[in-house]
């Protein structure tokens, strides 16, 4: 069964994960001078975060809980705008205090429901009208998009590491497609509370149900003893994010981009679509008995043997190495750094990868006796010892000179 692909998604110009949180109090003209920003490590612990409060109309804290808010009301208006009516007047000090864990115990978060998140949440004032108070932060998302995680809501799932393959629906069970998907409902098991809004997180219990004709949930059925008859409940991954996949384009490809100095806008696609291509492969292989199956040993040794001489893979297979490696260690990344610009700054040729390129490019560098001029050019283990800058390079004789090696006969 596949897994859900998942990742928390954080600022990452910031690393860190705002929302904010207002204090409503019906008949109180001054809550709008109560405002606080919720920062937090990703989305999961902010959304945690609104759970505990959400399940606890008394949260108490201190070593001997003796300090209780009473919460009335927690209204989710959207994934990053909360309002809570309570007996504090000053909650988000209050909360801020007890769980940056050094606060005195009388008002300590730790060994109450907030423990976990001690010291992964902070909570800073916006005032009202005050200047000295936080300001509004940036647009962080997409406006005019709810994109919220809720208990209920609908989902199209995509299999981890391979960015076409969606979960497609139909009267024979639940299948991968390339060319299919069906979309899928989301909801919680054994809330705690009930409410119109549950945001979903990491520890939470799931069912995974399909839409039938009336409209009516159906949840998604495994295969046991030959037929589709037990219902599963899946657990939510460590980090979850159903709208974006590390496959997609967007902060990923430009991380990637912008480290290993990609110009071709192509170069990008063309390494994830071979690394999801040999990922699939791997996978199809490994389904094959391993035992009985010749044909499962020969492509197997093939295919793990020419990843390692490509040096996609840090082990040959005499060193251990297995199919499922083909699944962690085989990514863009891993074929962005068998370009020629990447090792010649790993072994010392030039300092960046921006002058390797541009040396590249020049026509300085050759790659046994043949000149390159393309960055994108991989490099195999074969060859790594082979790089070297060609003989009428100017390079070359300024560091035979520094060398006291120059000999103008053998650059002729």
């Amino acid at each position: 069964m596949p897994v859900l692909h998942t990742f928390a998604k954080t600022v990452y110009n910031h690393h860190a994960y705002y929302s904010y949180l207002s204090l409503k109090i019906p008949g109180n003209g001054n809550d709008d001078d109560f405002n606080w920003l919720v920062t937090s490590t990703d989305r999961n612990t902010a959304d945690t975060f609104f759970r505990v409060l959400l399940e606890n109309k008394e949260l108490k804290l201190g070593s001997k809980k003796g300090r209780v808010i009473k919460i009335h009301e927690l209204t989710r208006q959207s994934s990053r705008l909360w309002s809570i009516d309570c007996d504090d007047g000053d909650v988000g000090a209050t909360l801020h205090f007890a769980l940056s864990g050094k606060n005195d115990a009388s008002n300590t978060a730790e060994d109450t429901v907030l423990h976990d998140l001690v010291g992964k949440i902070k909570i800073y004032w916006m005032g009202g009208r005050a200047g000295l108070q936080w300001r509004v932060i940036a647009q962080q998302t997409a406006v005019n998009v709810d994109d919220d995680w809720l208990s209920g809501y609908s989902f199209f799932i995509r299999r981890r590491g391979y960015p076409n393959s969606y979960w497609y629906h139909d009267a024979n069970g639940t299948w991968l497609s390339n060319d299919k998907r069906t979309r899928l409902v989301v909801s919680i098991t054994g809330a705690q509370v009930m409410a119109a809004k549950i945001p979903l997180i990491a520890s939470d219990k799931i069912v995974i149900s399909t839409i039938g004709p009336g409209g009516e949930l159906q949840p998604i059925k495994i295969r046991k003893s030959g037929s589709w008859t037990e219902e599963r409940t899946f657990s939510l991954l460590r980090k979850v994010d159903f709208i974006n996949y590390k496959s997609d384009g967007g902060h990923r490809e430009h991380q990637i981009r912008q480290r290993y100095h990609l110009q071709n806008d192509t170069d990008y696609k063309s390494y994830n679509a071979l690394a999801g291509s040999l990922r699939q492969l791997a996978h199809k292989l490994s389904q094959l008995d391993p035992d009985s199956d010749p044909l499962r040993k020969k492509l197997e040794s093939e295919v793990l043997d020419k990843l390692w001489r490509m040096g996609l893979l840090k082990q040959s297979r005499e060193q251990g190495a297995g199919l499922s490696r083909v699944e962690r260690e085989v990514t863009v990344s891993a074929f962005c750094r068998r370009r020629l610009a990447v090792i010649m700054v790993r072994t010392g040729m030039v300092e960046t990868i921006k002058a390797a390129v541009t040396y590249i490019e020049q026509g300085h560098v050759r790659c046994g006796p043949e000149v390159v001029t393309d960055p994108a050019y991989l490099v195999t283990r074969n060859m790594e010892d082979h790089i070297t800058w060609v003989d009428s390079s100017k390079i070359k004789r300024n560091i035979m000179r520094y060398r006291d090696n120059l000999d103008d006969f053998e650059l002729l």
